[in-house]
Protein backbone atom coordinates (compact mmCIF):
# COMPACT_ATOMS: atom_id res chain seq x y z
CA UNK A 1 0.00 0.00 0.00
CA UNK A 2 1.21 3.18 -0.43
CA UNK A 3 1.37 5.95 -3.01
CA UNK A 4 4.05 6.52 -5.97
CA UNK A 5 5.61 9.52 -5.13
CA UNK A 6 8.28 10.26 -2.01
CA UNK A 7 8.22 6.81 -0.41
CA UNK A 8 9.52 7.10 3.19
CA UNK A 9 12.61 5.28 3.86
CA UNK A 10 12.27 1.74 5.41
CA UNK A 11 13.71 2.64 8.70
CA UNK A 12 11.28 5.73 9.38
CA UNK A 13 8.66 3.40 7.44
CA UNK A 14 9.26 0.42 10.77
CA UNK A 15 9.23 3.08 13.37
CA UNK A 16 5.80 4.83 12.81
CA UNK A 17 4.56 1.12 12.03
CA UNK A 18 5.41 -0.48 15.43
CA UNK A 19 4.08 3.09 16.79
CA UNK A 20 1.00 2.41 15.71
CA UNK A 21 0.40 -0.66 16.23
CA UNK A 22 1.06 -0.34 19.87
CA UNK A 23 -1.22 2.59 20.25
CA UNK A 24 -3.85 0.32 19.21
CA UNK A 25 -3.29 -3.11 20.66
CA UNK A 26 -2.58 -3.99 16.44
CA UNK A 27 -6.51 -3.58 15.44
CA UNK A 28 -8.01 -0.73 13.07
CA UNK A 29 -4.75 1.85 13.23
CA UNK A 30 -2.22 0.64 11.52
CA UNK A 31 -1.91 3.80 10.05
CA UNK A 32 1.78 4.55 9.58
CA UNK A 33 2.66 1.06 7.61
CA UNK A 34 0.19 2.53 4.67
CA UNK A 35 0.71 5.97 4.47
CA UNK A 36 3.25 7.80 2.55
CA UNK A 37 4.36 10.96 2.08
CA UNK A 38 4.87 13.65 -0.72
CA UNK A 39 8.07 15.71 -0.80
CA UNK A 40 5.99 18.04 0.69
CA UNK A 41 6.03 20.55 -2.36
CA UNK A 42 4.49 18.53 -5.10
CA UNK A 43 1.68 15.52 -4.61
CA UNK A 44 -0.08 13.43 -7.18
CA UNK A 45 -3.91 14.45 -7.27
CA UNK A 46 -6.56 12.13 -8.77
CA UNK A 47 -6.62 15.33 -11.64
CA UNK A 48 -2.66 14.98 -13.05
CA UNK A 49 -3.24 10.73 -12.21
CA UNK A 50 -4.89 10.79 -15.04
CA UNK A 51 -2.55 12.29 -17.53
CA UNK A 52 0.65 10.64 -16.70
CA UNK A 53 1.27 11.28 -12.66
CA UNK A 54 2.74 14.79 -13.08
CA UNK A 55 3.54 16.18 -10.13
CA UNK A 56 1.57 19.34 -8.85
CA UNK A 57 2.28 21.56 -6.13
CA UNK A 58 -0.11 20.19 -3.08
CA UNK A 59 -3.00 21.55 -1.56
CA UNK A 60 -3.44 22.69 1.43
CA UNK A 61 -5.24 19.78 3.98
CA UNK A 62 -8.97 20.97 4.84
CA UNK A 63 -7.99 23.54 8.15
CA UNK A 64 -10.89 21.65 10.06
CA UNK A 65 -11.23 17.85 10.24
CA UNK A 66 -13.71 16.88 7.71
CA UNK A 67 -17.30 15.26 8.46
CA UNK A 68 -17.93 11.43 7.18
CA UNK A 69 -20.83 10.41 5.79
CA UNK A 70 -22.37 6.84 5.24
CA UNK A 71 -24.76 7.24 1.73
CA UNK A 72 -28.02 5.72 1.22
CA UNK A 73 -30.89 6.80 -0.94
CA UNK A 74 -32.68 7.38 2.44
CA UNK A 75 -29.99 9.36 4.16
CA UNK A 76 -26.52 10.60 5.02
CA UNK A 77 -25.24 9.47 8.32
CA UNK A 78 -22.13 11.22 10.01
CA UNK A 79 -19.78 8.41 11.04
CA UNK A 80 -18.01 8.83 14.67
CA UNK A 81 -14.47 10.33 15.04
CA UNK A 82 -12.75 8.01 16.75
CA UNK A 83 -8.85 8.75 15.95
CA UNK A 84 -7.27 12.54 14.94
CA UNK A 85 -4.35 13.99 14.56
CA UNK A 86 -5.15 17.41 13.47
CA UNK A 87 -3.04 20.86 13.75
CA UNK A 88 -3.65 23.79 11.76
CA UNK A 89 -3.63 27.05 12.00
CA UNK A 90 -7.82 26.51 12.18
CA UNK A 91 -7.86 23.61 14.47
CA UNK A 92 -5.71 21.39 16.95
CA UNK A 93 -6.80 18.45 17.86
CA UNK A 94 -5.49 14.80 18.92
CA UNK A 95 -7.86 12.20 20.03
CA UNK A 96 -5.98 8.84 20.69
CA UNK A 97 -7.59 5.46 19.07
CA UNK A 98 -11.22 5.75 20.70
CA UNK A 99 -13.74 2.86 21.48
CA UNK A 100 -16.41 2.80 18.72
CA UNK A 101 -19.25 1.98 20.85
CA UNK A 102 -20.97 5.09 20.12
CA UNK A 103 -20.47 5.09 16.49
CA UNK A 104 -23.97 5.41 14.27
CA UNK A 105 -25.60 2.24 12.98
CA UNK A 106 -25.82 2.16 9.00
CA UNK A 107 -26.87 -0.76 6.93
CA UNK A 108 -25.03 -2.15 3.69
CA UNK A 109 -27.35 -2.40 1.00
CA UNK A 110 -28.07 -5.75 -0.60
CA UNK A 111 -25.68 -5.45 -3.60
CA UNK A 112 -22.96 -4.77 -0.74
CA UNK A 113 -22.10 -1.41 -2.68
CA UNK A 114 -20.81 1.21 -0.08
CA UNK A 115 -20.29 4.90 -0.75
CA UNK A 116 -18.48 7.38 2.22
CA UNK A 117 -18.68 11.21 1.69
CA UNK A 118 -15.97 13.17 2.92
CA UNK A 119 -16.83 16.52 3.37
CA UNK A 120 -13.74 18.26 1.38
CA UNK A 121 -12.63 18.40 -2.34
CA UNK A 122 -9.34 18.08 -0.97
CA UNK A 123 -8.25 14.38 -1.92
CA UNK A 124 -7.03 12.53 0.94
CA UNK A 125 -3.14 11.81 0.31
CA UNK A 126 -3.97 8.08 1.24
CA UNK A 127 -7.00 6.64 2.73
CA UNK A 128 -8.12 3.09 3.44
CA UNK A 129 -11.35 1.32 4.82
CA UNK A 130 -11.38 -1.34 7.16
CA UNK A 131 -14.13 -3.94 8.46
CA UNK A 132 -13.88 -5.86 11.60
CA UNK A 133 -15.61 -9.14 12.77
CA UNK A 134 -17.12 -7.65 16.39
CA UNK A 135 -15.98 -4.91 19.07
CA UNK A 136 -13.61 -6.66 22.29
CA UNK A 137 -15.24 -5.54 25.95
CA UNK A 138 -13.08 -2.20 25.58
CA UNK A 139 -14.97 -1.37 22.27
CA UNK A 140 -12.05 -1.72 20.16
CA UNK A 141 -12.51 -3.48 16.70
CA UNK A 142 -11.28 -6.32 16.57
CA UNK A 143 -10.93 -9.46 13.47
CA UNK A 144 -10.03 -7.40 10.92
CA UNK A 145 -11.89 -8.76 7.46
CA UNK A 146 -10.30 -6.94 5.21
CA UNK A 147 -8.41 -3.74 4.45
CA UNK A 148 -8.55 -1.73 1.37
CA UNK A 149 -6.84 0.93 -0.08
CA UNK A 150 -8.86 3.57 -1.65
CA UNK A 151 -7.40 5.46 -4.95
CA UNK A 152 -8.35 7.58 -8.05
CA UNK A 153 -9.37 5.59 -11.32
CA UNK A 154 -7.34 4.38 -13.06
CA UNK A 155 -5.46 3.08 -10.40
CA UNK A 156 -7.97 2.11 -8.52
CA UNK A 157 -8.38 -1.27 -6.96
CA UNK A 158 -11.44 -2.20 -5.41
CA UNK A 159 -12.08 0.91 -3.68
CA UNK A 160 -12.66 4.21 -5.41
CA UNK A 161 -11.52 7.87 -4.31
CA UNK A 162 -13.47 10.61 -6.18
CA UNK A 163 -12.86 14.52 -6.15
CA UNK A 164 -16.05 16.58 -7.06
CA UNK A 165 -16.63 20.01 -7.09
CA UNK A 166 -17.78 20.56 -3.04
CA UNK A 167 -17.05 17.20 -1.72
CA UNK A 168 -14.44 13.73 -2.40
CA UNK A 169 -16.15 10.40 -2.06
CA UNK A 170 -15.20 6.69 -1.59
CA UNK A 171 -16.56 3.87 -3.36
CA UNK A 172 -16.29 -0.03 -2.55
CA UNK A 173 -17.82 -3.43 -2.65
CA UNK A 174 -18.08 -5.12 1.30
CA UNK A 175 -17.10 -8.85 0.30
CA UNK A 176 -17.68 -10.15 3.98
CA UNK A 177 -20.85 -9.55 6.83
CA UNK A 178 -18.81 -6.89 9.36
CA UNK A 179 -19.50 -5.56 12.53
CA UNK A 180 -17.27 -2.46 12.36
CA UNK A 181 -16.22 -0.18 9.50
CA UNK A 182 -13.48 2.07 9.80
CA UNK A 183 -12.77 5.15 7.38
CA UNK A 184 -8.75 6.20 7.90
CA UNK A 185 -7.53 8.99 5.69
CA UNK A 186 -4.30 11.27 5.64
CA UNK A 187 -3.52 14.88 4.10
CA UNK A 188 -0.15 16.11 3.54
CA UNK A 189 0.99 19.50 4.35
CA UNK A 190 2.70 21.65 1.36
CA UNK A 191 6.08 22.83 3.13
CA UNK A 192 5.12 26.59 2.29
CA UNK A 193 2.05 25.69 5.15
CA UNK A 194 3.63 24.20 8.01
CA UNK A 195 4.20 27.42 9.69
CA UNK A 196 1.56 29.55 11.30
CA UNK A 197 3.13 32.54 12.84
CA UNK A 198 5.87 31.34 14.88
CA UNK A 199 4.43 28.21 15.55
CA UNK A 200 5.43 24.95 12.63
CA UNK A 201 2.99 22.72 11.79
CA UNK A 202 3.05 19.06 11.67
CA UNK A 203 3.57 17.91 8.03
CA UNK A 204 0.46 15.69 7.94
CA UNK A 205 -3.12 15.71 9.19
CA UNK A 206 -5.37 12.41 9.65
CA UNK A 207 -8.17 11.23 11.37
CA UNK A 208 -10.77 7.88 11.22
CA UNK A 209 -14.38 8.01 11.35
CA UNK A 210 -15.96 4.33 12.46
CA UNK A 211 -19.81 3.07 11.31
CA UNK A 212 -21.21 0.20 13.39
CA UNK A 213 -22.96 -2.32 11.02
CA UNK A 214 -26.49 -3.32 11.35
CA UNK A 215 -28.27 -6.42 10.18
Amino acid sequence: MGRVAGRRSPATSVLRRSAARLAVAGLFLTVASCATETSGDTAENPETRLSGKVLTPAKQPPGNIPEVRFLTPEAKTPGSLVYADWITAETAMRKAPDDVGGAPEVRVPGNGRITLEIDTNVAPGYAEVITYTNRGSNGIPRGELERLTCEPAPRAGRCVLNVHSDRSTAEFTAHHPAAVLVFYASWVAPSADRVDGEVRLPPEVSASWAFLVGP
